[in-house]
Formats: structure tokens, C-alpha cells, sequence
């Protein structure tokens, strides 16, 4: 993307509103194009004015930023800005319904403006893979997140889980995601079969009230369906699984599915 970087404020705190905008004034780069009070205000500035980036807080009246991010998803894809949202709110199942409908980083208030001023330059640049590569997961290769805080680690396995086509309405979802956070902040080795069945599926099914037998189905059933959809996710896919997995199998199993994705998170 080259010129001048168009930005909408979708906040309802008329304090924080001017803060971002004095900031984004002072940017030679940025032109502020609308200032949205609510959802349905943000909703029309970005069809009539087409921002190439949407600050998009998640608490407004009448539609919120959640309501907003589904409207822009049914957009056409040249007229959806990029859309960074901002909330004094890290829920996880918040976070994780942002991802799921397309946003771009999520900021936890108080955030650092200098911080969200780079990575709008670095969502528009042309030099970036596109628009929508620099996003959430990336967050914590820049040390943005810090893989050993419980929820900041969520968000970034949520996602990868996302990318690669397991949908979250799936019941091996949470397995899996539960699974990988594990071995993330397990210092020993359990990647042999063995130890996967007798430590890590019962963990799991301790957690949820189930049978790790239940559990091992569940994900085997999660990445199944992952692996239907694969040519819609095909370079992500490669990029954490390699192309030795992807020729010489048809999938991965279980244990060789959970640990590439925490070599990915750990490699990164």
C-alpha cells in the first residue's frame, strides 16, 4: 500500500478518541477519514469513506466491535479495512471471536500508541506478505505477547488452531489447544507416543470431566477435519508441518499434529 494510510476511530470515550487522534495527526503517513461514537456509525463511515485501517473498540452502544467485525466480514474483500481492536477487556473467549471474524491485533487497554502506529505501518506496507499475514499469531514473535502469560499464550495457539482449519465449534478444538499450551509450558519431553497417551490425554480429560480415550477421538476427529480443508489453509499448513509430513502421509497423527504447532510457538 503506498500514500497516505486512511484510519477510522471507532470509540465511544470521547478522551481516548482525541488521544489517538492528536497522535495520528502528528503521523505525516496517516489521515484520520472517520470518527464512529458507535457500531453502526463505524459500519457506515467504513462503507462510504473505505478506511484502509478500522480502530474498532469492542464496548460501543448500539453495535458493538464484535457487531462491526461481522459486517465488515461480509464486505468484499478490496473494501474491508484492516481492523485492530482495542478493550479494557482480555477475555479470552472475546479475543478468540475477534480472530475468528477477521481482526487484525487486539489491544488491551492501556496500550502504547507508538507501539500501534508501527503496526499499522507494518499491516500497510507492501513489503508485508499482505495485509492479513501480520496479525494476532504474530504478535508473539515481536515479543508483543509473552508466551509464559496463561492467556497471552491462549490467544496465539487459538489462532494457529484457527489458520490451519479446525473450526471452534468442534469439540477436539479445546483438546487440542488445551494439549498444546501444556507442552508449551511442560519442560520435560512427552513427545514419545506413550507419554503422550498416559500423561497428556489425561490431563485433558481430568480438565474436562471426560475419557482420555474421548480426548484422543476428539482431536484425531479436529484434525481430520483440519486436513479436509487443507487446501484453503495450504500455505500456512506447510509452513508449520513441512513438506516430510505433508508427502509421506496423509495426516498427521495426534502426537506429531500437537508437536509442531509448540516447535512453531517455541521456535518463533
Amino acid at each position: 500500500m503506498n500514500g497516505i494510510i486512511k484510519i477510522l476511530i471507532a470509540n465511544d470515550n470521547n478522551r481516548l478518541t482525541k488521544i489517538i487522534q492528536t497522535y495520528i495527526q502528528k503521523q505525516e503517513d496517516m489521515k484520520i477519514v472517520g470518527i464512529a461514537k458507535n457500531g453502526k456509525e463505524a459500519i457506515e463511515i467504513i462503507e462510504e469513506k473505505k478506511p484502509d485501517v478500522a480502530i474498532i473498540d469492542i464496548i460501543m452502544p448500539y453495535i458493538d466491535g464484535l457487531g462491526v467485525l461481522e459486517a465488515v466480514k461480509q464486505m468484499k474483500k478490496e473494501d474491508r479495512p484492516i481492523c485492530i481492536m482495542t478493550s479494557p477487556i482480555g477475555n479470552e473467549r472475546i479475543v478468540q471471536q475477534a480472530i475468528e471474524l477477521g481482526a487484525e491485533y487486539f489491544f488491551k487497554k492501556p496500550f502504547d500508541l507508538e507501539n500501534m502506529i508501527t503496526l499499522i505501518r507494518r499491516f500497510t506496507s507492501s513489503n508485508a506478505l499482505s495485509n492479513v499475514e501480520y496479525n494476532l499469531e504474530q504478535q508473539y514473535k515481536q515479543g508483543v505477547i509473552d508466551i509464559n502469560k496463561k492467556e497471552e499464550l491462549e490467544v496465539v495457539v487459538t489462532k494457529i488452531i484457527h489458520q490451519i482449519g479446525i473450526p471452534a465449534h468442534v469439540k477436539g478444538h479445546s483438546y487440542i489447544r488445551e494439549a498444546i499450551i501444556m507442552r508449551v509450558n511442560d519442560i520435560s519431553d512427552i513427545k514419545e507416543t506413550d507419554k503422550v497417551t498416559k500423561i497428556l490425554y489425561p490431563k485433558i480429560a481430568n480438565k474436562f470431566k471426560t475419557k482420555p480415550s474421548c480426548v484422543e477421538r476428539a482431536i484425531r476427529n479436529a484434525i481430520e477435519i483440519a486436513w479436509d480443508r487443507k487446501q484453503q489453509n495450504q500455505i500456512r499448513v506447510e509452513e508449520i508441518f513441512g513438506n516430510t509430513i505433508l508427502s509421506t502421509k496423509g495426516k498427521p497423527t495426534n502426537r506429531e499434529f500437537i508437536a509442531a504447532i509448540v516447535d512453531e510457538i517455541k521456535i518463533k
